[in-house]
């Protein structure tokens, strides 16, 4: 059922209703690069992707440093960088070890489901409920959840939407933020190629104007790099990175 969800709203012909905001977004998220120190590179990315998983699904903007949503999805790569790769921990192995002690040789992993059980609720709830309060004062913005809601039926369990809207959070959120951050790396790495890719970008775009979507088929090498960003071991590398 979440599949579908997510298949009706992310199909290939939706999508490119995103891209006027997500070109907004980059454009802010370049302007505050320029404007702040290196150390600062890492927070304006989370706020950057955060602020776009937020807009397709909950019809947000992130405008403050402060907003709920950076909250939420600082709290969720914490508990998921404490649980490990999805299935790989001693208790989903062994389930038995959800009723021994945290203190039992294996079973340190349920405290960190405990901990986490709660930050996992938040993503779940906060998402329709605020979307839910915004569609009764008729200030609601289209999003995932909002067409969601108004294509529901009564008998339908909203435990699935909120399901499906976490889902596309986080999934979406963590992976995105470390694909910029393996970019970044990148470019730091092999100047050669960043300097070609800006060639390539000043000849097909020139300098009175910015990069734009439709744009990209006549960027080969830029594409290049954004593939071969994505074909790493991402998870693995954010690690390095992060170090």
């Amino acid at each position: 059922m979440q599949r579908q969800m997510h298949q009706s709203y992310l199909s290939r012909n939706k999508v490119g209703d995103f891209k006027l905001m997500q070109t907004e977004e980059a454009r802010r998220l370049v302007q505050q690069l320029i404007e702040s120190p290196p150390e600062q590179y890492a927070k304006l990315m989370s706020r950057f992707v955060t602020g776009i998983i937020a807009h397709i699904v909950a019809g947000h903007r992130v405008t403050s440093s402060d907003d709920p949503y950076l909250r939420i999805s600082q709290m969720i790569y914490e508990c998921m960088s404490k649980t490990g790769p999805p299935g790989g921990s001693p208790l989903d192995f062994f389930p038995v070890l959800q009723h021994f002690p945290s203190w039992f040789p294996g079973a340190h992993h349920l405290r960190v489901v405990k901990e986490g059980r709660l930050v996992i609720r938040e993503l779940y709830e906060y998402p329709v409920r605020m979307v839910k309060e915004r569609q009764k004062l008729g200030e609601a913005v289209p999003s995932f959840i909002c067409e969601q809601l108004e294509q529901m039926e009564e008998s339908k369990d909203e435990e699935e939407l909120k399901g499906a809207a976490a889902t596309m959070f986080a999934a979406g959120d963590s992976t995105t933020w470390t694909t910029l951050t393996i970019f970044v790396l990148a470019m730091t790495l092999h100047p050669e190629s960043q300097a070609k890719a800006q060639k390539e970008i000043d000849s097909v775009v020139g300098d009175m104007r910015l990069p734009e979507f439709r744009d990209r088929e006549d960027l080969p090498f830029v594409e290049g790099i954004l593939q071969e960003t994505l074909r790493h071991h991402t998870q693995l590398d954010s690690c390095a990175t992060l170090g």
